[in-house]
């Protein structure tokens, strides 16, 4: 992945795991989805801005195109900035709506999202275990007659 930053002005690239910008700037950060392939990095960094100052803009490109993948990442100077902005419900930039929310470091996320995958398996199994497939009946078959049979 490759990750193309404007910070203080300066566009700079990187490639870390969590895109440029040290651990603690996750207070921050905000994430930002379904941003169109024409909006550049300075595009976002004048809309953000309103919300507080912004120290970066990372936005996600392909590393075969080039092309935006359609989300990117928005560093403020302070917390209030980060608050303010995901507490705001619509966004829209260069006419999409876009999402935006707190950011959160890919370790912390793929951890929660293993948390629910086996909280889901869980409940799968658990809905699972009184149901059993039974194909083949003629079309005659009613709901009374699979009671009488599988009840004795």
């Amino acid at each position: 992945m490759q990750v193309v930053s404007t910070m203080h002005g300066q566009m700079t690239r990187g490639a870390g795991p969590n895109g440029a910008g040290s651990p603690g700037d996750f207070d921050f950060k905000v994430f930002v989805g379904g941003i169109g392939w024409e909006t550049s990095e300075q595009k976002l960094r004048d809309y953000f801005e309103k919300y507080g100052q912004v120290k970066d803009v990372l936005l996600v490109r392909d590393r075969f195109t080039g092309q935006p993948r359609g989300f990117g990442f928005i560093t403020f100077m302070s917390q209030e900035g980060a608050d303010s902005c995901a507490a705001t419900k619509k966004h829209e930039i260069d006419g999409r709506t876009v999402e935006v929310k707190h950011a959160v470091p890919r370790d912390q996320l793929q951890a929660a999202e293993a948390a629910n995958a086996a909280k889901e398996e869980s409940n799968a199994d658990k809905a699972t275990k009184n149901k059993v497939f039974v194909g083949g009946l003629l079309t005659t078959t009613n709901k009374e007659d699979l009671v009488k049979y599988f009840r004795t």
